[in-house]
């Protein structure tokens, strides 16, 4: 079975653990997101939307913990999150009720088949996600067929030669992989996520490398 497919038991225990477990470097990593990057990458989603996120319908489809999804809705978009595990889905939840709001609807679902309607949101985006796919355009495609005319599709990723592509490398040189708290993943280049978009057939394509996050993350959008 290719990475990161929805039927991979080995993926999901992966990411079952991820947010049960808890490890000092998983703990570690929730509260760097939630104090700076996930502020970052809010405002980096912003400036690609280009208006105010109020009265949107928005979906992130591999939410994990969701803490940007719970502040979207905190500024008044209709949240959708979707995940593969019902533990992410759970801390997911969680995090909205801590930031006093809540999601439109909490969906437990495959990413490569997703229970929503064609053409049902005006942005469907996530962050950390695409890159631990064997094929990509298959999670791409399926995440552009629920964007609306005109809507827009928001992808973050990790950056191809970025200090956390050198700790991985370094990590699988030394056979030491099995230390890496997330699953198997690429890290790509800015060419090889507008590939990815222009796959699925957004326009107007815009891809750049986040300064801001250290150079660990690229930001790649479009519009239907």
């Amino acid at each position: 079975m290719s990475r990161g497919l929805a039927k991979n038991d080995q993926f999901l225990d992966k990411w079952n653990a991820y947010y049960t477990k808890k490890s000092a470097v998983v703990r570690a990593i929730e509260f760097i997101n939630e104090r700076y990057f996930s502020k970052y990458f809010e405002k980096a989603f912003k400036n690609a939307l280009g208006r105010s996120v109020r009265g949107l319908k928005i979906l992130e489809p591999g939410c994990g913990s969701g803490i940007m999804s719970a502040r979207l809705a905190r500024q008044g978009a209709h949240v959708y999150v979707l995940d593969i595990s019902k533990n992410a889905l759970d801390t997911a939840e969680w995090n909205f009720k801590r930031f006093h709001t809540r999601p439109e609807k909490l969906v437990l679902g495959d990413i490569t088949k997703m229970p929503l309607a064609t053409g049902s949101m005006d942005v469907v985006w996530n962050q950390g996600v695409i890159e631990h796919f064997t094929d990509r355009t298959i999670v791409v495609r399926e995440m552009f067929r629920l964007v609306k005319p005109g809507g827009k599709i928001i992808l973050l990723v990790p950056g191809y030669l970025s200090p956390l592509h050198w700790v991985y490398m370094t990590l699988s040189l030394l056979g030491l992989k099995r230390l890496w708290p997330f699953d198997d993943q690429d890290f790509l280049k800015k060419s090889e996520l507008r590939s990815d978009l222009e796959s699925c057939g957004a326009k107007n394509i815009r891809v750049r490398r986040l300064i801001g996050s250290f150079g660990l993350s690229l930001i790649g959008y479009g519009t239907k």
